[in-house]
């Protein structure tokens, strides 16, 4: 995990993985970066207006919504190759800014510490018993299941010998 002063220095592409990864929120990588502008600024004079209590409202405003959108253990799915889009929205030449926005979409998928993947759920259960439990959940595309050895033919009764992987 990367320390406060550290997070100003990502590019956007680690930013954003760092955000959906849980490394820190986005209420921490504004602070970090407003803290390095009130910091530097002064010797530039980089920037005509900096607003940090509005940057530090909307970056809470998107901690709150990952929260809510992520419910029940959710994790995000990080983005591939051109699922991040910039924008310019605004260029005022009097104040030499410009209004950049930034778009990234990422999918959601179970996290792996959900209810849903608790081993105890799947106890003394078989093969078509544990792929109807976990196909009864609309994220969930498809189950494989496999015991070993071979003459197995259901989950055992003892959770450590339970193994649940997920692919992404």
């Amino acid at each position: 995990m990367l320390n406060m002063p550290e997070l100003n220095k990502l590019n956007i592409i680690q930013a954003h993985q760092g955000l959906i990864s849980k490394q820190f929120s986005s209420t921490e990588l504004t602070k970090s970066c407003l803290d390095e502008i009130n910091k530097s600024d002064k010797n530039i004079n980089a920037f005509i207006t900096v607003t940090l209590e509005q940057a530090l409202e909307k970056a809470k405003k998107v901690d709150e919504k990952l929260r809510e959108q992520l419910s029940g253990g959710q994790d995000l799915i990080p983005p591939g190759e051109g699922d991040i889009e910039y924008a310019v929205e605004d260029v005022t030449e009097s104040t030499k800014s410009a209004l950049i926005r930034v778009t990234a979409k990422a999918g959601k998928m179970l996290g792996e510490d959900t209810a849903t993947f608790s081993k105890k759920n799947l106890v003394g259960l078989n093969k078509e018993q544990i792929g109807s439990y976990f196909m009864s959940y609309p994220d969930i595309i498809d189950v494989q299941v496999h015991f070993y050895p071979a003459w197995v033919t259901r989950a055992p009764f003892l959770t450590d010998h339970i193994n649940v992987m997920l692919k992404k």
